[in-house]
């Protein structure tokens, strides 16, 4: 959804995963692949990538660019950074959560035979056992059924991007 978007929109996606994979090649960070909280998505691992992510962004931000922040941000604390970085750059920033059926979510990563995901079914259990809730944990983010169509998914999100761009820029981040 996020390159969608990204060709739509003109932004410039930042991606976890592929972060994650040259922070690995580099030798910046080490581990397995594939389990949740351990190896390469260890907390240590997870923070270095997110910190690398953040400063890209703020790079591109400085340089006049639309960015996309491609990833899982579980941590309220890389999201509250992210809100500070874009409130620095005076820039509107839009959440979104992208939800489906696990059964739906599961399918989708075994599909999978390119890429640079990692994710696993049991990664995708995880991660939909942690988001389900009332806020899902993360009451601030505009919700995407991504059961639906990729152009009617993208087309929400566009549009919710569109009226950030007129929406006051908050007094201060969250």
């Amino acid at each position: 959804m996020a390159r969608r978007i990204s060709e739509d929109i003109g932004a410039q996606v930042i991606s976890t995963d592929e972060v994650r994979q040259q922070l690995h090649r580099l030798g910046v960070i080490s581990g397995g692949k594939g389990v949740l909280d351990a190896g390469l998505y260890s907390t240590e691992n997870v923070g270095a990538v997110y910190d690398a992510v953040l400063r890209r962004a703020r790079l591109a931000l400085a340089g006049g660019h639309t960015v996309i922040l491609d990833g899982t941000w579980r941590s309220p604390r890389h999201r509250l950074r992210a809100h500070q970085l874009a409130y620095e750059a005076g820039a509107p920033m839009v959440e979104f959560l992208c939800l489906a059926p696990l059964v739906t979510a599961q399918h989708r990563v075994a599909a999978r035979h390119d890429g640079v995901s990692d994710a696993t079914g049991d990664i995708a259990a995880a991660l939909g056992a942690e988001f389900a809730g009332p806020d899902r944990g993360w009451g601030e983010a505009h919700v995407i059924d991504t059961r639906l169509p990729l152009d009617r998914s993208t087309a929400e999100a566009e549009e919710l991007c569109r009226q950030a761009l007129y929406a006051p820029v908050p007094c201060h981040p969250r």
